[in-house]
Formats: C-alpha cells, structure tokens, sequence
C-alpha cells in the first residue's frame, strides 16, 4: 500500500513492516502519523484482523485519539479504495474490537480471561488510589500491634530507625508478588538455601535502601529469625486487607499479569498467539516490570524476542515518571535486545533503529537555537554520561512558514532581579510590543495583537502574579487552568448545571443555577421556590402560572417574573429531556446556547477569560 502523504526518509523507514523497529521519536516528529500508518499498512496485508495488533499507549486519552485517527483513515480507506471497499470495511467494523489501550488495560484483560488461574476475583475492580489505602492500613495496624506490645513489632522496631521506615518496607512488599511468594515459602521451609535468602534479601534492600536492618548478620539463623518476623507481620496485615481484595491497583495488574505469563507457560503461548504485532507508544514511560511484560508477549517459537512483532516508540528526553518506577534505561535495553549487540552504538547502526527526529510542530527560527542549548546541556564536555541520561537529538525543522526572515530567538540576560520584577519586565515588553507590525503565516502584515502572544511558565505558582502585572498595564488575556480556575464563579455555574442535571434533588445546586446566568432569577423569585419548604422544582411550575401557596399571598409577582419562571420552566424541561441521551459537554452547549447565558459570561472586562475557562 503506497503512502498517501509526503513522509520523510525517518518517516518512511519506520514503516518498514518488514522488520520490528525501536523509534526514538522527538517532539512534534509526528509519532502518531507513522503509528496510525504502520497499523494501516499491517492490516493492509490482509494477514491479520485489527484484533491481533495490539496497541499499547501511556494514558486513555492518547489510545482514544489513537484509535480515532486509525477510525478516521478506514474510513476514508472504504470510500476511496474501491477495489477493496469491502475489505476496508470490515476492518472499521472490527476496529471495535481491536486491542487500543493502556499497558494496563491489557494487563486486565488477561487476568479477565484467567481469573482462576491469576488468583484474582472474576469480578475485581481497579483503583489507582489502592497504594493510599494499604498505607493507611498498615499505618493503623503498626500502631495498634504498638498498643498491644506485639513481640514480633518489637524486634522489627528494633531493627529499623523509625517506624515510617518499616511501614515502607512493608507497603513495598505487599506490593511485590515475588517477595511475598519468597517469604511464604520461608515460612513454610526456613531453612533455605543461602543463595535464595541472598536473593531475598537484594529485593528488601533495594525497596528502601540504606538500610543497616535488612543487613545480613553473621549468625545464619538469626537473619532468618528476622526474615520470619517481617513475614509473620506482613501476613498479618495482608489478611487485614482481604475486604479490599477485589480492587486491584495498576501495580497490582502488571505484578498478576506477569506471574500469569511467568507461571503458565500453555496460557501465555495462548496469548502470544493472539497477537501478531505488538505497538507500544511513550516506551520511555515504561518500568522494567513493564518491560518484562512486553517481552513475554513478543517471544517466538525459539524463546528469543520475536523481533519483527515489536514496534518501541518514545523519546528519552521526555521520560519524567520515576516516581512510577519507570525507567529510561529500558530504551537503551531494548535498543540492544533488539539488534543482539551489547553496544547502543551499534544497535542504531542496525535496521532496527529509526531517528525520528523531523519537527513539524515548531518554526524553524526556533529549532537551531534549541537544538545548540539542549546539546551542551544533554552531552557536557566535562562530564561522562550517566546510562540513564538521555542523549542529544538535533531536530529538523519542516513546518513550513511564510514568516519574513528578520524573525528571531531572544533570550534576555541581565543581573538577578526577583521573579515578580521579571514577570513586570515581560508585562512592559509585550505592552511594547503590541501593535508593531508583523507578517503572519498567511503572509498579511499587520500590528500585533494580544491574541497572538503566548506565555509560557515552568508553574501554576507565579499565575497570579503575572496576570497582576499585565493587568496594570492593560493587557487583555485569557489563562488555561490558573491555580483558582474551580474557584471561578463561571465554572461553578457548570458545576452547579452538571451536578443538578445528575441529582435535582440537590437543592444547594440548584439554588446556585437559578440564581445565575443560565436562568437569572431574582433574589424574591427564589425566595418564593424555596420558602415554602417544598420541593422547589414543583413549585415552579405553579408559580410560573402565578399561583402562589397560601402562605405567602401577601408576596407579588412582576411580569418580568412570570416570564423569566415560564421561560426558565421550559429550559429546564428540555435540558432534563436531553440529559438522557446527550453528554455533559452537549447538554452544557445547549444551556448556553438556548438561555443567553453565552452572551453574558462574555462581556464586560475579563469577558474572553471567563468564555476561554468555560469551553475548558
């Protein structure tokens, strides 16, 4: 299947489908254009249904806008190829089925398929807040085992500086499925072989290192009298934790998943027959668990990494989850597994290596001056590189532009001042800068306007302080996300419209919508709903007729009242129709469409603001 778009050499070489490939992809290189493609071009084989080419993605949003993109080209694929139009078809038919997700939805989906085997409820949820819980168990089980003077707390307490240390070191097992498997077979048989207790060992220290209590002593029998104590303490608060057991955490997933693999041979070659190709996004982001896993479903016949099954992309500079125990490392690992060579150097000599490093994202009198601060600064002449540093990768600007050539990279240096003069400096350089002229994209000169300025900052922290600064000096801006943006009386509007569509009985809510601008009743209006003590929402329509409950005749209603309470009757009427059948953003774009709302949010001062935080 020729390509239908102008892909560059780098391009082109990674969808080589002949041969796996480890793609160091820099920002802007367009990844997801050659992702896309390449699963194109596997399925255009007519080798293999989308089912059997598996996806893996770092987060949902990215495998949605994955599978979205690969949707959009069957499509146009169906009407465009007419001597395969049925061919296409099918495939955007089984694209509902395909295998596009999380290396952790992957991991659920196995131990869906092999509950018993993976010695996990059928039925277990997935929670990301798991790690919490544990603590907090473990907190209040040390503490109580410490008011009861539980002897086996005391020697363990005797063994470490602090009690949070030995909480650490608790949590960390809990959440290691081999450690655990290790110290229930000690107890089983303490006595073990030497080496299997130094293995034992290596995997406590490196959970929390610099520690003197996991040293080995020299008394053989007293490290296993301690070894035993951790585990009789650990079990102890494993079987606390049994009436959470069926909520797995995304440790809990990867740990099941690659003792299944590990421990049923006959399973995992099931699962690795189901999968023909494996496509794995942000590799960088990946932990060697992960690692492990992704092995395990590449393997061939032969025992080795199928080579041609896998397709690595990532960018190093851009790995920023250690704290998730993710590994930059494993790029350079994998780099060399694929190749069968010891040297990164060699292994990019190989077909398995692409450099994908075209920038179609940023304009090119930004690239060189980037490119010359990121080589000193990734590659110091004075300095050895580190195995888990990343490596300098010049980027190639292609993003065309029609910008005049006296464009240019300023960097402005000066003696330390505090952040708050440098962000009244920027203030007064853009209030200078405003209305000069400039050629735009499209080649048109004209002055410069606020719209076209964008700040970036390093925090949220100094928002405030530089939305103070423009303001003084009378710049007009919008802020994506500042630090207060759910503390914005607009977004407590949609908050207040969302959370009273999903529950009318919430009267606090829906005080706050009738009270805005969705429907802007008045203070005497709402009053009158919620005076009487009923339910404000079948008032509302008597009061709409002007029929008002006996208890407050003496009150009067202005025709303006009647209208705005007939009006904002029938909204609220069709809003609660739509709810069944439309999403949140739907259903808000109706409200702002069919009420007036739109108009007021944006006018006034800050009116662009409070329109720019809402289609947030």
């Amino acid at each position: 299947m020729s390509p239908i778009i102008d892909f560059t050499p780098a391009q082109l070489k990674a969808l080589d489908i002949e041969r796996g490939k480890v793609v160091l992809a820099g920002a802007g290189s367009g990844k997801t254009t050659v992702l896309t493609h390449r699963y194109i071009q596997l399925l255009a084989q007519k080798r293999v249904k989308p089912r059997e080419v598996v996806a893996v993605t770092f987060t949902r949003k990215a495998a949605s806008q994955l599978f979205a993109k690969i949707h959009e080209k069957l499509i146009h694929l169906e009407y465009s190829d007419n001597s395969d139009r049925k061919f296409w078809s099918e495939c955007r038919e089984s694209l509902a089925w395909a295998r596009i997700g999380t290396i952790h939805r992957l991991c659920s989906s196995f131990l869906r398929g092999y509950p018993l085997e993976a010695n996990v409820d059928p039925d277990f949820g997935v929670s990301n807040s798991s790690n919490l819980e544990r603590h907090d168990i473990i907190h209040d089980t040390i503490r109580r085992f410490a008011s009861q003077r539980y002897s086996d707390l005391d020697i363990l307490l005797g063994m470490f500086p602090d009690r949070d240390t030995l909480e650490e070191i608790i949590l960390n097992v809990l959440e290691n499925r081999g450690m655990l498997n290790s110290l229930s077979k000690m107890l089983i048989d303490p006595q073990r072989t030497a080496k299997e207790l130094e293995n034992l060992t290596i995997e406590l220290q490196k959970s929390v290192p610099d520690q003197t209590g996991l040293d080995r002593p020299g008394d053989h029998r007293e490290y296993i009298r301690r070894l035993s104590v951790l585990a009789r303490i650990v079990f102890k608060i494993q079987d606390k934790l049994e009436s959470t057991k069926n909520r797995l955490s995304y440790n809990d997933l990867e740990q099941y998943a690659l003792a299944l693999l590990q421990e049923h041979p006959k399973i995992a070659a099931e699962i690795r027959s189901s999968i023909s190709y494996l496509m794995v996004d942000e590799f960088q982001d990946n932990s060697d668990t992960q690692w492990e896993l992704i092995k395990l479903l590449a393997l061939g016949e032969d025992g080795e990494i199928d080579r041609k099954k896998l397709f690595l992309v990532g960018d190093e500079k851009q790995s920023i989850y250690g704290f998730r125990d993710e590994n930059v490392t494993v790029v350079n690992r994998a780099m060399r597994e694929m190749a069968k060579t010891e040297s990164r150097k060699e292994a990019k000599s190989t077909g398995y290596f692409v450099d994908l490093n075209d920038n179609f994202r940023t304009l090119p009198v930004l690239v060189k001056p980037l490119n010359n601060t990121f080589e000193n600064l990734f590659h110091p002449e004075h300095l050895k590189r580190q195995v888990f540093e990343s490596q300098p990768q010049a980027l190639d600007a292609h993003r065309e532009t029609t910008y005049s050539s006296d464009n240019h990279f300023e960097i402005a240096l000066g003696p330390y001042i505090s952040q708050g003069e440098v962000l009244r400096y920027l203030a007064r350089r853009i209030k200078k800068a405003i209305g000069t002229e400039i050629s735009d994209e499209s080649g048109i000169v004209r002055p410069l306007r606020e719209e076209d300025i964008a700040i970036l900052l390093r925090t949220r922290a100094r928002l405030p302080e530089l939305e103070k600064a423009l303001s003084e000096e009378g710049i007009t801006f919008t802020s994506d996300r500042g630090n207060k943006f759910f503390a914005r009386q607009e977004v407590w509007d949609m908050i207040h419209l969302k959370k009273t569509l999903a529950d009318p009985r919430d009267v606090i809510s829906l005080a706050g919508l009738l009270r805005g601008p969705f429907f802007n009743f008045s203070d005497p209006v709402l009053a009158l709903l919620f005076k009487s003590g009923e339910n404000p929402l079948v008032e509302w329509p008597k009061l709409a007729k002007g029929v008002l409950p006996p208890e407050l005749q003496s009150a009067s209603l202005t025709q303006n009242d009647l209208e705005m309470l007939s009006e904002g009757l029938s909204l609220w009427s069709n809003l609660r129709e739509k709810a069944v059948r439309n999403s949140i953003p739907e259903l808000i774009l109706y409200a702002l469409e069919n009420s007036g709302a739109l108009a007021t949010f944006a006018s006034g001062k800050n009116g662009a603001q409070r329109s720019g935080n809402i289609y947030q």
